[in-house]
């Protein structure tokens, strides 16, 4: 069975934008800091301190998970992501949160896991779920006109999703954190995404791919909106909602990296005549790749997971980048859960040439691997 490139797109674009939707009507929430528990130590990124699990992590997964089988059946066991279903309540009631038969279920099932404490908010989020297909910018119609003609073989896909990716910033809700030079977020709000990443099980490579900003521009009123974007990378096929690279003008020389880099990389990459610069979420760091904001992305200590990296993936390979190891393999998605780090020295670039910058740049530490 088969589907067309442009359906599988549109219902991926809708999941996202109805996951951004949902994380900003929880945040807006008065008691957000009570639905907070500590993830579970074979996803715990073991280079941040105080790293959460939400409700809205949860809700967001299954949500997605929903939609996508509910509109590709054949997917139905072939959608993974970061989150578990689980969630434990303050007083050890353990529930299983997923998308319910009717939207009171749902708000109740809610309800319950925010203690009962906020039943506006609850009802709020099971409306964003249950609601009608959130509206999406459309496909430009050339690329929307070659997406229909492209089939990918549903018996041979799978997808991964990160329902929020940055939690940490997404729990510490501050304002974006903007560099001075670059004007470049390195922290705050904007640095959240939401990623959906589809991969051929034959070959494990990334197909097509959405990052979405849940709080990508904040609006005149104090509310925000999202910033969209994916990219499709299927056999000879490669478009994407991201501009074009210019030629003339001369790619810049920053290099995103996490702020607990090892100092010998950040040195090197120094050295080299390049940029470092720490910032916040691995989704958002790749997507400024991609976007040509950034000359390319580093990290050394093995932090990102395949729900991680999947989607950007994808938007880097259809506008001619690579995300690969130092030694120039590229990631297989079609792993489990419990092998789902990437273990090794990740390296991403927009072109080969600024591939080759990075690769030369950390050929002057060679124990990183």
């Amino acid at each position: 069975m088969e589907c067309q490139g442009a359906d599988l797109l549109h219902v991926l674009l809708c999941c996202s934008e109805r996951a951004a939707r949902l994380a900003r009507v929880c945040r807006q929430s008065t008691v957000f800091q009570d639905v907070v528990e500590g993830k579970a130590d074979i996803v715990k990124n073991k280079t941040v301190m105080q790293d959460f699990k939400t409700v809205v992590d949860v809700m967001v997964q299954a949500m997605v998970q929903h939609y996508i089988s509910a509109e590709y059946p054949a997917l139905g066991g072939h959608v993974l992501g970061e989150e578990s279903c689980q969630f434990t309540t303050v007083n050890g009631t353990c529930l299983d949160l997923g998308v319910q038969p009717t939207e009171q279920e749902t708000a109740e099932l809610l309800e319950q896991a925010m203690r009962g404490a906020d039943a506006s908010t609850a009802a709020r989020m099971a409306s964003v779920v249950h609601g009608p297909p959130p509206d999406v910018g459309p496909v430009a119609a050339e690329a929307c006109r070659r997406l229909e003609g492209a089939s990918l073989p549903l018996d041979d896909l799978a997808v991964w999703i990160d329902p929020i990716d940055c939690t940490s910033e997404y729990v510490r809700g501050a304002p974006a954190c903007t560099d001075d030079v670059t004007g470049l977020v390195t922290s705050g709000l904007p640095a959240v995404t939401v990623l959906v990443g589809v991969f051929r099980r034959s070959s494990g490579r990334p197909v097509m791919g959405v990052v979405t900003q849940p709080f990508g521009s904040q609006n005149s009123d104090g509310t925000w909106s999202s910033a969209q974007y994916w990219g499709v990378c299927h056999g000879d096929l490669r478009l994407s909602s991201l501009p074009p690279s210019s030629p003339s003008t001369a790619p810049p020389s920053v290099v995103m990296t996490s702020r607990s880099e090892r100092d010998d990389v950040i040195s090197a990459l120094r050295s080299a005549g390049l940029q470092p610069m720490a910032a916040s979420g691995a989704g958002y760091k790749l997507l400024q790749v991609a976007l040509g904001s950034a000359l390319g992305f580093v990290v050394s200590l093995s932090s990102t997971f395949l729900w991680d990296t999947c989607a950007p993936d994808a938007l880097l390979q259809a506008v001619g980048g690579s995300l690969v190891f130092k030694d120039g393999k590229t990631i297989r998605y079609d792993r489990t859960v419990a092998d789902s780090r990437n273990s090794g020295c990740l390296l991403a670039a927009r072109d080969e040439e600024s591939l080759k910058r990075l690769t030369d740049a950390l050929a002057t530490c060679p124990d990183v691997l």
